[in-house]
Parts: C-alpha cells; structure tokens; sequence
C-alpha cells in the first residue's frame, strides 16, 4: 500500500515536505485505528469480546467487569444441586482465553 502511495506522489509530482504530511497523517489514522485492529485480529483467532469497562485503573476495572458478569449469571441453588459442590481453583486446568486480568472469577483472590 506505501509502495502505491509513493508511486502516486512521484507520478503526480509532489513535493517532499507533502510526502512527508501524507506519510505523518497515514501514521496518525493507523494509531487511531489500532486497537479496533487489535481487537479484530483477536476475534478472528477465536477470542470472545465479553465487554468493555472503563475505569481509573486495572483493579476497579476488573471489579466493575466481574460484578457485571455475576449479576448477569442466573442465581444458583446449592440446595437444588446434584451431588457436592465442585471445588474452585484458578491454578488448575488451562486459562480461560474470554478472562483478561488477574482474577480469573469473581470475587477470586490474587
């Protein structure tokens, strides 16, 4: 794509500094751009997008994402439960690839 622009510029005559303006405005739309990037490669090689939080920093980011996802979840009877409760433990089995942060369920430990 860079090839075909300098092929342009050169073939319409344009002037060095303008090659320079096209260069810096082409590096500031990909900067715009690149989180929407990001977040498409991501999809496309599987990941689920869960939601989006903005916060001050990454703990009550993480805090408001896992009160929203427990809210969401259906209230669970323990009484109504086949059998004994399964065991909760974060260092076991593979990562879960929907989860970014440090707390992989809510209201988990560090």
């Amino acid at each position: 794509m860079i090839g075909l622009v300098e092929y342009g510029l050169l073939r319409l005559g344009i002037a060095w500094s303008a090659h320079a303006a096209v260069y810096l405005l082409i590096q500031f739309l990909v900067g715009l751009e690149a989180t929407s990037l990001r977040r498409w490669t991501r999809v496309r090689r599987g990941w689920r997008d869960c939601g989006i939080v903005i916060a001050d920093d990454r703990e009550m980011a993480e805090r408001r994402f896992f009160d929203a996802r427990a809210a969401r979840r259906p209230p669970v009877d323990p009484l109504a439960m086949p059998g004994p409760l399964p065991l909760v433990a974060s260092h076991v089995g593979p990562p879960r690839p929907d989860i970014l942060g440090l707390f992989p369920e809510p209201g988990g430990g560090r």
